[in-house]
């Protein structure tokens, strides 16, 4: 089944994790996560290159998925030290797990430290339009 392919569910706590100054403006921090399953071209992958297009199952995420009306967030996940990573456009969540779709740059495999970024201002605009 899909847990022991994954693992457990992907912690995505760290979505809450910002502050905001006394302009109102958020300050989101950066997350690290590992890289624990890659799908592509509908089976799983232990290795995919640049052009693949993947969804990417991370051990913990920062990235809000599309669910129940939430707008996803787009950005980058970049494989450390090196120049790879996956320019991420949607973001989906099946049974607890949250599946980072896009397309790599570079090569990424199982097992990788990666980090987090997203479009900020773009989040920014999704929380604006639901605490209004």
């Amino acid at each position: 089944g899909i847990n022991a392919e994954y693992g457990v569910p992907t912690d995505d706590s760290a979505k809450y994790s910002y502050t905001a100054d006394e302009a109102g403006t958020y300050n989101f921090d950066l997350v690290e996560a590992t890289v624990k399953a890659i799908r592509c071209g509908g089976k799983f992958a232990q290795n995919v290159e640049s052009g693949d297009r993947v969804g990417v199952i991370l051990d913990r995420t920062c990235m809000y998925a599309e669910q129940g009306g939430q707008i996803y967030d787009t950005g980058y996940i970049t494989v450390n030290n090196s120049d790879s990573g996956i320019l991420i456009n949607n973001i989906q969540v099946k049974a607890g797990y949250i599946i980072h779709k896009g397309i790599v740059e570079g090569s990424l495999s199982v097992g990788d430290i990666v980090k987090i970024s997203f479009d900020e201002d773009r989040r920014r605009k999704i929380m604006n339009n639901h605490t209004a």
